[in-house]
């Protein structure tokens, strides 16, 4: 196998590649909308989220119809499905650590790209989200008033970026089908990670209430049902620079009929006002551990006395 080209590192002189990732600016207002959202965010909206909880997240927050199947007795309705309250669901992500070893170990990232991000953890991907909004149906946008506001000045910045993933810039009907569907915000503390990984594609007439995600990824990966996909863009928006917490997205995947692009994996730092845009289901993607904003040494362990005083 070739050996990997270095990783390229995301400044403003430089471009994507064919599909992506393409980063874009977003403005000083926007950065300071979408921060009063998040510090006016009240008790239970910002939740910790893992593999088994994010789907509800979705259900909990605005009745999402095809995520979930409700049934209050204690037999799934459906095998492999698990239970919260009276939801059934089917559990979000795929089991990827195969896949994953083999392109983080071989195929696409440098020693030093490797010795930058890790080889992921168990449990320091279990961050927080908070659901800005989602649409029910077609365009039925359900959220707060602030949200739509952010939601419309997003969806002005991302979209000329959003339609090149697919190549799609010149067609003004590919312009006017195309919509923010759904938004939230993840917020990592230091020490968290978003673990590499594959997103979960759509496809017209199915969805999670009925069909396993890791038979949609691998209909996917197979190339035989692209004619039935939903072409989603997943943009990434930094409204605050932080330490540590950069994002690693993979040349996409190769499939039959559709090679994947040979190329670096890009790095892009979590910088304010910075938007990623990529098609997340082809390409594989992760973050860098979040750090303290004043990140100077390892801290030092707590003191504890030579002896420890004996119980009552």
């Amino acid at each position: 196998m070739a050996e990997p080209a270095e990783p390229t590192f995301y400044t403003a002189r430089n471009t994507a590649a064919v599909d992506g990732p393409f980063v874009t600016q977003a403005s000083d207002d926007m950065c300071h909308l979408a921060m009063r959202i998040l510090h006016a965010a009240t008790k239970g909206q910002l939740r910790s989220v893992d593999k088994e909880d994010e789907p509800p997240l979705r259900k909990l927050e605005f009745g999402m119809a095809g995520e979930t199947v409700t049934s209050a007795g204690p037999v799934p309705p459906m095998p492999h499905m698990i239970q919260r309250g009276d939801q059934w669901f089917i559990p979000y992500r795929y089991d990827s650590s195969i896949v994953n070893d083999d392109l983080f170990r071989s195929a696409a990232a440098r020693p030093a790209l490797r010795a930058r991000f890790g080889e992921g953890a168990d449990g320091a991907d279990r961050f927080f989200r908070m659901v800005f909004g989602y649409c029910a149906g077609s365009h039925e946008w359900q959220s707060s008033e602030l949200n739509r506001e952010l939601r419309a000045a997003l969806q002005a910045v991302v979209l000329p970026q959003a339609l090149k993933v697919f190549n799609a810039a010149a067609a003004p009907e590919a312009a006017a089908a195309s919509y923010v569907y759904s938004m939230y915000c993840n917020v990592l503390l230091p020490g968290h990670i978003v673990n590499l990984h594959l997103d979960v594609p759509e496809y017209a007439g199915l969805d999670r209430s009925r069909t396993p995600t890791w038979l949609l990824v691998v209909a996917h990966c197979s190339g035989l049902f692209d004619a039935h996909r939903v072409r989603n863009v997943t943009c990434v928006f930094y409204p605050k620079t932080s330490t540590g917490g950069a994002l690693a997205a993979y040349p996409a995947v190769d499939r039959p009929g559709c090679p994947g692009h040979p190329g670096p994996a890009m790095v892009v730092p979590c910088a304010r006002g910075l938007v990623v845009c990529l098609d997340t289901d082809s390409h594989n993607h992760q973050t860098e551990q979040a750090l303290p904003d004043v990140w100077t040494k390892t801290p030092a362990g707590p003191y504890t006395p030579h002896a420890c005083p004996e119980l009552p």
